[in-house]
């Protein structure tokens, strides 16, 4: 069972922030933390048990946990394609830039 406590977090430490129906995790710095709560820009969340305070869907309640690497090595992952899509769809990269990373894929 994953343990949900956020005792040991401090001010500038990443948190991963999750919730049941989201398609994504996102990496969150926080801001700072009170003697019960963990507050990240106008989120807060419960130190406790990670979970955000004032959320009014029961059912999809975002909650806060310390990522371990693999987690936040897949989020970056996730980000840097995206990135790379993005870029690509917006022609944003040269004729070159493409024909290395082709070569890279190892698909030319």
């Amino acid at each position: 069972m994953k343990s949900w406590s956020l005792e040991s977090v401090k001010a500038g430490d990443l948190l991963l922030i999750s919730s049941r129906f989201r398609s994504y995790d996102t990496l969150l710095k926080v801001d700072r933390v009170t003697k019960t709560q963990v507050v990240i820009g106008n989120n807060k969340y419960r130190i406790s048990d990670g979970k955000e305070i004032g959320c009014s869907d029961r059912w999809n309640i975002p909650r806060a946990s310390i990522p371990t690497g693999e987690q936040i090595e897949n989020i970056q992952f996730s980000k840097n394609k995206k990135l790379l899509i993005e870029k690509l769809q917006k022609d944003q990269v040269t004729k070159q830039q493409v024909h290395d990373m082709l070569i890279l894929l190892g698909v030319k």
